[in-house]
């Protein structure tokens, strides 16, 4: 009965099993530039307006602002793009209510609030995260099977930094996996299915996509050689619906920034082609602290499925993926170019987390024609060679999930612009270090339950995010 009913109801089980997971660890596990976009939702429901004033109190030290805020026309503003926030504000409504009727101020120096805000966070993040799994697990099933689908699913949900980075607090990752997993499954069904509704929905998330993590556009290039391919007024629907998506955001970042792309428009300034984006290029693929290939090495098999694409009997799918993976190295190269391509006091390759739903889809066309065959040493290597990378790719999430920060690698490793030795110390990893420090206890739910830890749980934040000063 059990299984039937898994089967009728196989998206529902698959979501409730990955939300389950990700709440698991009961705790947040953000930094000063997710903090942000856990508060506007209240200001926007309080006040009706994307202002953080009520918190200055909170945010100022000693006359100083801390990098993720900035005071413009006697307001204070998030540096950070307000895309996430303004969509996940229908989610704060009931608790929004709930404190008024519980008579809870809006204050981040009462612990009632501070509680909700850690709350809602995790439960807000881990529900996008999951969204993004449901949706690779959609395309998956639409360009091969369902077989194929549900073991890409659950390694994207617990073999990457979808678990480790988009599950634990608001970076701008998690939405971008969310809205390219959706804009992939689209793409999949207006083949099957050709609609002028898809191709308006592909433009509104394209527009969402380009305000909520600027950087992260160059994925979008293969969706735009897609529609430009229609050759009709389809065209003119993408573009248009792009626009009437993106307009408000830009309206908000010119009036308040001056720029197109808000306090990210600082992004500009620290991306140089030279040398040292090499060294970029490289440490994002294999450095001991941030390479993708030492935290998430399954997706080494991606690069062989990326190879599978040229078998697609579908040209435009075909052309699709193809165009994606060529954009997935431009993202590495973008990031490697970034003077602070690590990312900052953060887990694992970061930023390359917007990407992994286009990974998803190539190793998926690796694993459908996997087979075991115990006579066959060939197949059993690979699938031997297979688990073992699948294994540490789980572990390497379940340390980030349960063990970092302990340690204190970030803090202890001295890593500047200057100084990125440590990035490269293959004994002393953020993998190792957290792991042989212990598991970090739930401390978000339920140590928070007076004014005194809530103010030093204010202290402690502001030494953190005083402690980075370069825009993500």
């Amino acid at each position: 009965m059990i299984i039937e009913f898994i089967k009728k109801h196989e998206l529902f089980c698959i979501f409730c099993l990955v939300y389950l997971v990700y709440n698991i660890n009961g705790r947040t596990m953000g930094a000063g530039d997710t903090i942000p976009a856990s508060l506007l939702p209240f200001s926007i429901l309080e006040n009706h307006n994307l202002y953080l004033d009520q918190f200055y109190n909170y945010f100022e030290s000693n006359s100083l602002l801390p990098f993720f805020a900035k005071e413009i026309d006697g307001h204070l503003l998030s540096v950070y793009p307000i895309v996430t926030p303004i969509l996940i504000t229908p989610l704060y409504v009931l608790p929004f209510l709930f404190l008024k009727s519980a008579h809870i101020p809006i204050d981040m120096l009462n612990p009632g609030f501070v509680l909700i805000v850690s709350i809602m966070e995790k439960l807000a993040v881990s529900l996008i995260a999951s969204l993004s799994v449901i949706f690779v697990f959609l395309s998956v099933k639409e360009l091969i099977n369902k077989r194929t689908a549900i073991i890409v699913a659950l390694i994207f949900a617990f073999a990457t930094n979808t678990w480790a980075t988009s599950s634990q607090a608001f970076w701008q990752h998690g939405l971008i996996e969310l809205l390219l997993a959706v804009s992939i499954y689209l793409i999949l069904m207006n083949e099957k299915h050709a609609s002028d509704k898809i191709i308006i929905s592909l433009g509104i998330i394209s527009g969402l996509f380009i305000f909520n993590r600027s950087a992260d556009s160059i994925l979008l290039i293969p969706m735009i050689l897609y529609i430009l391919a229609l050759r009709d007024q389809r065209i003119i629907y993408y573009f248009g619906a792009m626009a009437l998506a993106g307009t408000p955001f830009l309206f908000y970042n010119l009036h308040y920034f001056g720029n197109l792309f808000g306090g990210y428009n600082v992004m500009a300034t620290q991306i140089h082609f030279n040398s040292e984006a090499i060294i970029g290029f490289v440490g994002l693929l294999v450095s001991p602290s941030r390479g993708i290939f030492i935290y998430t090495p399954i997706m080494l098999f991606s690069i062989v499925g990326y190879f599978k694409i040229f078998k697609l009997s579908n040209n435009s799918v075909k052309n699709f993926l193809f165009a994606s993976g060529f954009s997935v190295l431009g993202q590495i190269l973008l990031y490697g170019a970034f003077i602070c391509w690590w990312a900052g006091w953060s887990y694992g390759p970061r930023f390359l987390t917007g990407m992994l739903p286009l990974l998803a889809m190539f190793l998926g066309l690796y694993i459908k024609d996997i087979s075991f065959d115990i006579k066959n040493r060939k197949k059993l290597l690979i699938v031997g060679v297979f688990s073992v990378l699948l294994i540490w790719s789980i572990f390497a999430q379940i340390v980030g999930v349960f063990y970092f920060p302990n340690g204190n690698w970030d803090a202890d490793s001295g890593v500047t612009l200057t100084n990125t030795e440590k990035l490269w110390d293959w004994k002393d990893t953020p993998i190792t270090r957290s792991f042989d420090a212990g598991i970090v206890p739930p401390g978000n739910f339920i140590k928070i339950v007076n004014k005194g830890i809530a103010l030093a749980t204010r202290d402690y934040l502001w030494s953190q995010i005083t402690s980075r000063s370069v825009v993500e």
